[in-house]
């Protein structure tokens, strides 16, 4: 959520009411679904000031303990009559407010129900244009023998590997990247990383796009200092932004991102007018120094950091040393991320296997490269090496029985991780 209040030049602050408890027994992944929709919510009505999240432990009228968090924000605010609608699903604060913000409140009807399954309860208050404070109230398990922190303790992190570049003391990065990347995990990640090493990142999801952002910025006198090139875009792809960017004037350099791996893809890239050529999955340490070396900055060190061999949702990969290596990210946001893409998963199969009815092939080749890239940087290679297979034979227009045998296990192999990570969920829910 730091970025996403970045980006609007909004405050998001954290404080800590002591005494806390040290720990308390609840649903980590509902709480934290909770808190990510009351912040995400604020950082959305919100246009100047900021958001302030405050934990804090009560005790009620009959003394049984309760932890509060409280989301305040200073955004658009609400009248009683719609503070009383808010909870229902589907309603918003007003038709206009749908228009300018999009959302449906969905996510708030959600959000009060999972703090009932918590032991609780959401509340809010808010007036017009002061506004508002959403106050989720949870039952913390007992609390008669664990530890009450008096203050914030201090920073004892030693594991290097799990802090971003600027805070190892390393120099961070400095510049302006236009990522070009049609798959939205691929550039929701990719952008979450690169911000958290000193960069600023916009992100463009088509080549038209990309050449329109980059000559732009030209024209502005403020050109990007690097473009991020994903070469299989629909419509105009990789290869041609970059001829038409360089037909065109475009002196920066251009970094080309590809899930080919073949002899003589580099020297394709290079031939298009693309400064180098990066494949995918990737390996954040090597994209990293690669943007070192282009913005003339210096390199990471080239000793490797441990690699985090497990894979998310089950068996092992050593993709996960790449963009989901624990130096770049933390095991929070990971977390959330994989959630993210396991929960869409459902989604995109279908989409698959609406493509495959409906014989549209090309839809089907596009659909199952992203899924097939965004599965391999989280590590799942199952999932990936099968989307593979799904578009290979959608590029190469394979007999309709094999199309449907490689579908089927594809979806077969989504359905069973969504299963497992469900089952995973169920066994930390409260009784």
């Amino acid at each position: 959520m730091v970025f996403r209040a970045a980006e609007k030049d909004l405050r998001l602050d954290v404080e800590c009411e002591f005494p806390l408890p040290e720990t308390i027994c609840t649903d980590p992944l509902r709480l934290r679904q909770i808190l990510v929709n009351l912040v995400g919510n604020a950082i959305k009505f919100t246009k100047s000031g900021g958001v302030r999240v405050t934990a804090r432990c009560t005790t009620d009228k009959d003394a049984t303990a309760r932890m509060e968090f409280e989301v305040a924000d200073t955004g658009i605010g609400m009248t009683t009559d719609e503070m009383t609608a808010l909870f229902r699903p589907f309603s918003q604060a007003d038709a206009s407010t749908t228009r300018r913000f999009g959302g449906t409140g969905l996510g708030l009807s959600i959000s009060q129900r999972l703090a009932k399954m918590l032991g609780g309860r959401l509340n809010v208050e808010s007036r017009p244009g002061e506004g508002s404070t959403f106050t989720l109230s949870i039952d913390p398990g007992p609390l008669d023998d664990v530890p009450m922190l008096e203050a914030e303790p201090s920073s004892k992190v030693t594991d290097e590997e799990k802090r971003p570049r600027a805070a190892t003391g390393e120099q961070p990065l400095r510049g302006r990247i236009l990522l070009a990347e049609d798959g939205e995990d691929i550039q929701r990640l990719v952008s979450l990383v690169l911000r958290k090493i000193g960069l600023e990142v916009d992100t463009a999801e088509n080549g038209l796009l990309t050449y329109d952002k980059a000559i732009a910025s030209k024209a502005m006198g403020k050109p990007f200092d690097l473009i991020l090139m994903d070469i299989q875009m629909p419509g105009l792809d990789g290869y041609k932004t970059a001829r038409r960017l360089r037909e065109n004037g475009w002196r920066g350099p251009i970094v080309a991102l590809t899930a080919h791996a073949m002899a003589g893809d580099r020297e394709k890239c290079l031939a298009a007018g693309c400064d180098e050529y990066l494949a995918k999955p990737l390996a954040f340490k090597e994209l990293e120094n690669t943007l070192a070396r282009y913005l003339d900055q210096p390199a990471v060190a080239t000793t490797q950091p441990p690699s985090d061999n497990s894979e998310p949702g089950g068996g092992a990969s050593g993709t996960a040393s790449g963009l989901m290596a624990s130096r770049y990210l933390s095991d929070a946001e990971k977390a959330s991320l994989l959630e993210a893409f396991v929960g869409e998963l459902p989604q995109r199969v279908a989409k698959i296997q609406s493509a495959l009815q409906a014989e549209d092939l090309p839809l089907l080749e596009d659909l199952s490269h992203q899924l097939k890239g965004t599965a391999a940087i989280y590590g799942l290679e199952q999932v990936s090496d099968t989307a593979r297979v799904v578009n290979q034979h959608a590029s190469e227009r394979a007999e309709p029985g094999q199309l449907l045998a490689a579908v089927t296990e594809l979806v077969e192999i989504c359905q069973s991780m969504v299963a497992r990570r469900q089952a995973m969920q169920d066994n930390h829910r409260l009784p």
